[in-house]
C-alpha cells in the first residue's frame, strides 16, 4: 500500500511538472500571439479567441485556416501552433478547469475554447480574414511591381508609414468625434462661428453653421455676356444674359481652347453651362463655309445614372436642336439603329454601355469619330463603378496614342479632396486647365 501511494504521488508530481512545463511554453507562444496581432494591427482578444478555437477543434488539417486567420508572415508562429497543438489543448482544458476566481478572471479571454465566440464575432472575424488576405495580396502585387522598377518595396513602406504617423500628430476629429481620414484629409473641423447647442432633455445637439462668405471678385474678373458667343451658337443660351461667375472663369478654356478640362464645383454651380460651351466649341471647329460636317464628330456625355442620362438628353436637345442639333440617349434600355446614331451628333451614355460599346470592334466606326468626350460625376472613380469610368479613359487616351487624333476630355465633378490627382489621370494641365471651386 505504502509502495502505490508513493508510486501515486510519483506519478502526480510528474505530471504537475509536464502540465506547469505545458502551460510555461503555451503562455510563451501566446504572448508571441499578441505581439504579432500588436504588429499586424489584429484585434488581439478575437485572434487569440479564434486561435484557441482552431487548435482546440477535431480537425486534422488546420494549417491553411491558421494561414488565413494570422497571414504568411507567422508562419514561424503557426509551425509552433502546430508542433505544440496538443500542448495547447491542454493547456486550453487547464484553464477550463481552473477554480480560483483570480485565475478564472486572468484567464477569461481565453477560457471557453471553440465555444467562447458568438455567430456575429465568427462573422466578423471571417470577414476580417477575408479583409486582410486581400491586402496582403495587394501588397504582395505592388511589392513585385516596385521591384520591377528598381524600388526597394521596404524603403517605400517605411517612408509611407513614417508620413502615416506624421499625419495623424496632426490629426483632429470632427464635430462627432470620429477621425477624419476620407481621400487624404488630415484636418476636418467646423468652420469659424459655429454655433452648438445642447439639449439634455431631449438628447439631441443643434449645430448652426454660418453661410459661406462669397469671395471678392478678382480685379480682372468679369461676367461673359452671351454675345460674346458666335451668332451661331447663341441660341443655346436663350434667355440668358451672362454667364455666372464660375461659368465666367471657364470660359476661357472650356470654348476658345480644346485642351483637356476638369471642372470641380459644388451642386448648382453651373457646370452643366461649362459643359455646353465645350460642346459648342467643338461643333464650331466642324463648320466649315457655314456647313457643319456632322459626319466628322460624334459628342460623347457620360452621365452617371439612367435617369440622370434622360435628364441630360432632354435638356440639350432642347438648347441644341435650335441649331439644328440631334442629341439621343443611348442607355442598356434604349437602342439606336446604325442610321439613327449617323444621323446624331451628341450621343448621351451611361458608363456601362459606353465601356460595352468601346469594348467592341464591330462598333469602331463609331468610337473613331468621337472628337469629345465629357464625363460627369467624375469623382465616382472612387466608388464601386470607378473602375468602368477608368477602363472608359484609358480607352479613350489610348485611342488617341494610337490613331494621333485629338479628343478632347471633360471631367465634371462635385467638389473632391483628389482633384490634382484626377486632372492628372484625365492628362489635364493642371496650371492652365483644371478649375476647383469651393463653396464660396
Amino acid at each position: 500500500d505504502n509502495r502505490d501511494e508513493s508510486r501515486n504521488r510519483d506519478e502526480s508530481h510528474e505530471s504537475a511538472e509536464l502540465d506547469g512545463k505545458a502551460c510555461s511554453d503555451a503562455e510563451v507562444l501566446e504572448s508571441r500571439l499578441l505581439e504579432h496581432c500588436s504588429r499586424q494591427g489584429l484585434p488581439a482578444d478575437n485572434i487569440v479567441k479564434e486561435v484557441y478555437s482552431i487548435i482546440s477543434s477535431s480537425k486534422p488539417e488546420i494549417e491553411s485556416v491558421l494561414f488565413d486567420l494570422l497571414g504568411f508572415e507567422a508562419f514561424e508562429l503557426i509551425s509552433s501552433l502546430i508542433s505544440h497543438r496538443t500542448m495547447m489543448a491542454l493547456h486550453v482544458q487547464a484553464m477550463r478547469t481552473e477554480s480560483l476566481p483570480s485565475a478564472r478572471s486572468s484567464r477569461q479571454a481565453f477560457s471557453a475554447g471553440f465555444n467562447i465566440t458568438s455567430s456575429s464575432e465568427q462573422q466578423q472575424l471571417k470577414l476580417q480574414r477575408r479583409e486582410d488576405k486581400k491586402r496582403r495580396k495587394e501588397e504582395i502585387d505592388q511589392a513585385g511591381w516596385l521591384i520591377s522598377q528598381g524600388v526597394d518595396p521596404l524603403s517605400v513602406r517605411t517612408r509611407r508609414d513614417e508620413d502615416s504617423e506624421r499625419a495623424s500628430g496632426d490629426r483632429k476629429t470632427t464635430f462627432d468625434g470620429s477621425v477624419a481620414g476620407f481621400a487624404g484629409i488630415s484636418k476636418v473641423q467646423l468652420p469659424a462661428g459655429t454655433k452648438r447647442v445642447m439639449y439634455k432633455k431631449d438628447n439631441y445637439e443643434e449645430i448652426t453653421v454660418p453661410a459661406v462668405t462669397p469671395a471678392k471678385p478678382r480685379t480682372s474678373e468679369r461676367l461673359i455676356p452671351v454675345t460674346e458667343f458666335s451668332a451661331f451658337c447663341q441660341p443655346a443660351f436663350e434667355g440668358m444674359k451672362s454667364l455666372n461667375r464660375v461659368q465666367s472663369i471657364v470660359f476661357p478654356v472650356a470654348y476658345q481652347t480644346g485642351n483637356n478640362m476638369l471642372v470641380c464645383a459644388p451642386t448648382g454651380a453651373g457646370k452643366t453651362e461649362c459643359a455646353m460651351m465645350t460642346v459648342l466649341q467643338c461643333i464650331e471647329r466642324h463648320i466649315e463655309r457655314g456647313v457643319l460636317k456632322s459626319e466628322e464628330f460624334k459628342i460623347v456625355y457620360v452621365a452617371p445614372m439612367k435617369a440622370l442620362a434622360a435628364e441630360v438628353t432632354e435638356k440639350f436637345s432642347k438648347r441644341l436642336g435650335k441649331l439644328g442639333l440631334v442629341v439621343k440617349e443611348l442607355t442598356g434600355d434604349m437602342q439606336l439603329s446604325r442610321r439613327e446614331i449617323t444621323d446624331t451628333h451628341m450621343l448621351v451614355v451611361t458608363p456601362e454601355k459606353w465601356d460595352v460599346i468601346t469594348r467592341k470592334s464591330s462598333d469602331a466606326a463609331l468610337t473613331d469619330l468621337v472628337k469629345l468626350l465629357i464625363i460627369d460625376e467624375i469623382h465616382l472613380l472612387n466608388e464601386d463603378r470607378g473602375a468602368v469610368l477608368e477602363a472608359i479613359v484609358a480607352r479613350t487616351l489610348r485611342q488617341v496614342e494610337r490613331s494621333q487624333t485629338m479628343i478632347r476630355i471633360v471631367g465634371l465633378s462635385a467638389t473632391l479632396p483628389t482633384y490634382k490627382d484626377v486632372a492628372v489621370f484625365l492628362r489635364v494641365n493642371i496650371d492652365r486647365d483644371l478649375f476647383y471651386f469651393d463653396n464660396s
